[in-house]
């Protein structure tokens, strides 16, 4: 060993690249063990005047013997920890082989059905790393994604959806890795129960040629008149998704110009030529001032068999509208008919009222000594009204002022 090492410190002052190669490959074939090739190469990555490209070559070399020689997945899960710890973390210049083994512990982990600790095995800051292609940090952080949203951490997920620079889809025209993010973006938010973002994903999706992938979701329609335009199929498909999750979505969960979006998404919905019959005539009710009722939504169940997980979600969406309807329509309301009128309990109701308040979505107060409900005319239309009473007015004053006219003309 003391001979190789006498080489190795020649090749490093000689600068020869391809004789280090050599005697590194030499100095591990002559370590009795793994554990001791890990700290002889931590000593190596020590060396003043390091050649690191035929350093890197060593590590991608230590990283096949481990993974071919090692049978145990648990020796193996324990050898490359301490691999990346000892020797890999912290240079800048073994940033792809970082990532080259936080991938390997990931899909270690996963075999083993340890999903936690294969999220957690590639949870690094792979946007701050300037020595890796773009795409590959992409991909490396939908895969962090897909994980987040597997153990349904939805806090690091969100925290991963925000690092991921959406800009790269526009400057590279990456059509797959685009699709993709939408996909796991969509599984993010479906766990968050932000419906209004998965319904705007859904329609983007609709843009992408059905080669890129499928739709997840199963759906009741005639799709045999679509067996031969699988392209239409997929575009209805997404469409129909994003009805669906743009009804049920909720002020509550997603607050940022909720109802203007909701509208804008409710509309194209509505007007495109991809969408079901059915699925219309509920969109339009959702748009119109009429009161719905459950009824008037049962062919949701027939068109997607999973709604009923979304029951309550379906009911209070339903509830919400009709809440906006009686504001329009009253002014003065008892508890007991409001109640009546949007199916929930009175005290849900002034619950409701008092959510609705505080986030400035209506103007009301509850006399609840009388139990009755007064909604504030908009300021809008009280200026309409003063403006109608003051035109009343002038009127009012030019037939008096007539009539005083002709009862002097009478009296002379």
């Amino acid at each position: 060993m003391d001979e190789l090492l006498n080489q190795e410190r020649e090749a490093r002052s000689q600068n020869d690249q391809e004789r280090m190669i050599i005697v590194y490959k030499k100095i591990m074939e002559n370590c009795k063990s793994d554990i001791e090739r890990i700290q002889i190469c931590k000593l190596l990555g020590k060396r003043k005047g390091l050649i690191k490209p035929a350093f890197k070559n060593l590590i991608s070399y230590l990283i096949e013997i481990f993974t071919n020689q090692t049978s145990s997945k648990e020796i193996l899960i324990d050898l490359l920890e301490k691999f990346l710890s000892e020797v890999i973390n912290g240079k800048i210049f073994l940033e792809e082989e970082r990532i080259c083994v936080t991938n390997l512990l990931k899909k270690t982990y996963e075999s083993k059905k340890a999903y936690l600790s294969a999220l957690n095995s590639i949870l690094i800051p792979i946007e701050t790393f300037s020595t890796v292609q773009e795409k590959s940090i992409i991909e490396y952080q939908l895969e962090q994604l897909r994980l987040s949203n597997f153990v349904q951490d939805w806090i690091k997920g969100d925290i991963i959806i925000k690092k991921i620079r959406m800009r790269y889809f526009k400057e590279t025209n990456d059509l797959e890795m685009e699709r993709l993010f939408y996909q796991r973006a969509n599984d993010f938010y479906i766990g968050q129960e932000k419906f209004l973002e998965v319904s705007e994903k859904f329609r983007l999706l609709k843009n992408f040629k059905n080669e890129l992938g499928t739709v997840n979701f199963k759906i009741n329609f005639d799709k045999e008149n679509y067996e031969n335009d699988e392209s239409r199929k997929y575009k209805m498909e997404n469409v129909i998704l994003s009805s669906f999750f743009c009804i049920i979505a909720l002020y509550e969960n997603e607050r940022e110009n909720f109802y203007k979006r909701r509208e804008i998404l409710l509309k194209s919905n509505l007007e495109d030529d991809y969408n079901l019959i059915e699925i219309k005539e509920i969109l339009k009710i959702f748009l119109s001032s009429d009161i719905i009722t459950y009824e008037n939504l049962k062919n949701i169940f027939k068109i997607f068999p999973f709604a009923n997980i979304y029951n309550e979600k379906i009911i209070n969406s339903i509830n919400e509208h009709n809440f906006f309807v009686v504001q329009k329509y009253f002014k003065t309301i008892s508890l007991n008919q409001l109640s009546s009128i949007i199916n929930m309990s009175v005290e849900e109701c002034v619950s409701k009222i008092c959510f609705m308040v505080n986030n400035n979505l209506i103007d009301c107060k509850i006399d609840q000594r009388k139990e009755m409900v007064q909604f504030k005319i908009p300021k809008v239309e009280w200026k309409e009204s003063v403006g109608c009473v003051l035109n009343r007015l002038v009127k009012a004053n030019y037939l008096i002022h007539n009539e005083i006219i002709e009862n002097e003309e009478e009296s002379q």
